[in-house]
């Protein structure tokens, strides 16, 4: 969870939204362990880190539930100084405001969700009544009077990682294409079968016996996902490389500018080998859900 300031200027602020305690519970940044001690679940980012201060789970303050309902309430310690998000001026009373940038980050905060859940957004909402902002439940205090800032100056960002290990498409494809003279080309596309789906395995394709190497060009559905490609190893020399029983040697290889439109060059096995079996391992976001295929 994190909370972002949009281009607002003020001597003080007080931010209060709920969440979903059924789905989620507050928890240390550092262990995701369920906490509720605000300097283990809530931490200050850029220059905010030094300057602001009181965060806190609401009591019964204006009969809001006190288990799903968190306030941070952002004043300022009279040492602060600007820096490279945020810009001091005094104000005609003698006090002091902050001016930030376009999408400063002010602060980050830690939820501990079950595992065998999946994360929605909507679990967390900008508290909003008749005292706070009703577009935006934000109250912020600039210099001796109150008013409702009219953007939403706080953002709920979902930062889980992602499970997706799918590819969005596979082609596989010999030969070159020739622009200056299409009619002298060389490419050809092979059809895969059965015919792509993301959610199917496994594949073949049937060559000619001429062919000895073919393009393997993909799209990954999530592109945070990793992608290796597992096929027969070679020595220096081009051969392949056996076993001790005479099996083939298989390495992984991680793919990192593969696309749609950079195609990796895979040398197949010759004839009289065995079949050349091509393996594509896509490694989702959060590093525990994978695909061979």
């Amino acid at each position: 969870m994190e909370l972002w300031a949009h281009n607002i200027e003020f001597a003080g602020f007080d931010v209060r939204f709920k969440y979903d305690n059924t789905k989620v519970a507050i928890s240390s940044i550092n262990t995701n362990q369920p906490t509720m001690n605000s300097n283990e679940f809530f931490k200050f980012e850029s220059e905010f880190a030094n300057n602001l201060s009181m965060i806190t789970v609401l009591s019964n303050e204006e009969d809001l539930d006190p288990t799903n309902t968190f306030r941070a309430a952002f004043s300022f310690a009279p040492d602060v100084v600007p820096g490279e998000h945020i810009k001091i001026k005094e104000t005609d009373h003698g006090g002091i405001q902050v001016v930030t940038g376009e999408k400063v980050k002010i602060g980050t905060m830690s939820f501990q969700m079950d595992e065998t859940e999946t994360f929605d957004i909507n679990w967390y909402s900008l508290l909003t009544n008749e005292k706070y902002s009703p577009r935006t439940g934000i109250k912020i205090n600039k210099d001796y009077y109150t008013y409702y800032d009219e953007q939403k100056c706080f953002r709920f960002t979902d930062m889980t990682a992602s499970d997706v290990a799918t590819l969005e498409d596979i082609k596989v494809s010999s030969g070159e294409i020739n622009e200056e003279d299409p009619g002298s080309s060389t490419y050809k596309e092979y059809p895969l079968d059965p015919v792509f789906n993301k959610e199917t395995l496994k594949y073949r394709i049937e060559l000619l016996e001429y062919i000895d190497e073919v393009d393997i060009m993909v799209a990954l559905t999530d592109t945070n996902s990793k992608l290796k490609i597992r096929k027969p190893e070679r020595d220096e020399t081009g051969e392949l490389i056996t076993n001790e029983s005479g099996g083939l040697v298989y390495e992984e290889i991680p793919i990192t500018d593969m696309d749609t439109e950079i195609p990796y060059k895979v040398r197949l096995n010759e004839l009289g080998k065995e079949d050349t079996v091509i393996t594509l391992v896509v490694m989702a976001e959060d590093r525990k859900n994978n695909k061979r295929i």
